[in-house]
Order: C-alpha cells, then structure tokens, then sequence
C-alpha cells in the first residue's frame, strides 16, 4: 500500500478512539520515516465541530488541528462546511493566525446548529 492510504489508516484508528494522539502521531512519523519533533502533550489543541439538527447530533467532531486540512478532504464524517458559509482555508489561515476559544456559532433557518472552537 501506499504511504497515503497507511497514514489515512492510522487517522481512522485515531478517531475510532482506538489509539491515543501520541500513538498515532508516532505511527505516521514511522511511515514517513521521520522523528516526531519534541512536543509537549499540554500544547496541542483541538477544532472542536458540533452539529446539533433540533436536539439530534449530527456530528460530535473533535481533531488535532494538526489534522484540519483533513476536513477539506471529507476524510472526517463527511463534514461539509461549506453548506453552512463557512471556508476551511480561512479557517485554517485564522487558527494559525492564533485565533482560538470559540470560533462559530450559527444557527440555520431550519434549526440545524453549528458550533467551532478551538480548545
């Protein structure tokens, strides 16, 4: 298999809960053949997406914003963001900017919530 479709295994076992950040940061820098820079556990923040349709989650999304660019791929429950205005790019170019705390908070005409922070 190709290095591409390895790294996209060890995101799913992230977000299946069935390894731990560190784990799967680890495995993706073996099959780069690369050594993870030194980091502490504390710093690594998160982009946190809910989708709330009238009291029915939709999506409970919590990613390492290492991994954001991922969103623009679909590679995390399909999330469309752009159904709701909201573009990835700058909201990658935001967060890099140091934006954090919460981002989003809109409410659609037909109930559906949508709420991004980065903790």
């Amino acid at each position: 298999m190709d290095l591409r479709n390895e790294i996209e295994k060890v995101l799913l076992l992230y977000k299946e809960d069935e390894i731990s950040l560190n784990d799967a940061l680890e495995l993706i820098y073996a099959l780069k053949g690369s050594e993870p820079k030194k980091t502490n556990r504390n710093n690594f923040k998160h982009l946190k997406i809910l989708i709330d349709d009238r009291g029915k989650d939709k999506v409970n999304l919590k990613i390492p914003l290492e991994f954001i660019k991922l969103l623009k791929l679909g590679r995390f429950a399909n999330v469309d963001l752009s159904k709701y205005g909201i573009d990835v790019d700058d909201l990658i170019k935001s967060i890099n900017e140091g934006l954090a705390g919460e981002l989003i908070n809109v409410e659609t005409d037909d109930g559906e919530k949508v709420l991004i922070v980065v903790e």
